[in-house]
């Protein structure tokens, strides 16, 4: 008896790698390329942030996908960010744009495509100061996830949403899209994180997941003609 319970659970693997070997053949390629990733020595922070910028800016193209609009064009230029290292507390960035190469005042500007990091707030002749969304000033309107739930998205050391209805049908992964006129719509900040609530309030919190470190953020993009 104990040998043909053995039998059947061999089979019962035999039939679980046969119809799904695809999936368990991507995980298995997913965690080798984990491994060397750490292995190597060629791996740093600044890869693994772009990785994830890049992640963003795939999200967003999905998102453009579903609509049946074409995705809005802007003129942009890249722009490489001074370093005030290790004083700089993310609430603005100096660029290496400024009157000369046409960039003006509230010009968005994205950590990468599609990607919100904040605004141009004043302009010299050959730089540019950013405000980002890490400055306790920021205020703007997102809506999260496919539900298209609206929250106020906070700045500070640590941005966050609130006023995020307990209704809401939002889990934490959801993305965060702009909805301000003041930026392109539909254009991501981040997701968010767990949902918070305390016993006094009425609206759910959640913390803003960002897709990228700060202080890796060697280039921005400017977006010249918008709106």
């Amino acid at each position: 008896m104990k040998s043909f319970k053995f039998f059947l659970a061999g089979i019962l693997i035999l039939l679980v790698l046969f119809f799904f070997r695809p999936a368990i053949a991507k995980f298995l390629i997913s965690l080798q390329t984990l491994i060397l990733s750490f292995s190597d020595r060629a791996f740093d922070y600044k890869s693994f942030n772009d990785l994830r910028l890049e992640r963003e800016k795939l999200l967003y193209e999905i998102e453009n996908l579903k609509k049946t609009k074409p995705i809005q064009k802007f003129d942009y230029e890249e722009a490489e960010v001074f370093s005030y290292y290790p004083w700089n507390n993310r609430a603005s960035l100096v660029i290496a744009l400024g009157t000369e190469d046409g960039i003006k005042e509230n010009f968005p500007v994205l950590a990468a495509s599609g990607v919100l990091l904040g605004k141009i707030k004043s302009v010299k002749r050959t730089q540019s100061e950013v405000l980002t969304i890490f400055d306790s000033s920021w205020r703007s309107s997102v809506a999260i996830g496919d539900s298209r739930t609206n929250a106020l998205l906070k700045g500070g050391t640590e941005p966050h949403l609130e006023l995020i209805p307990q209704e809401a049908k939002v889990i934490a992964g959801d993305g965060v899209l702009n909805l301000s006129p003041d930026f392109p719509i539909n254009y991501r900040f981040g997701e968010i994180a767990e949902l918070k609530k305390s016993p006094k309030d009425v609206w759910f919190s959640a913390e803003l997941k960002v897709p990228y470190k700060f202080e890796n953020l060697g280039k921005v993009i400017v977006l010249k003609n918008f709106p």
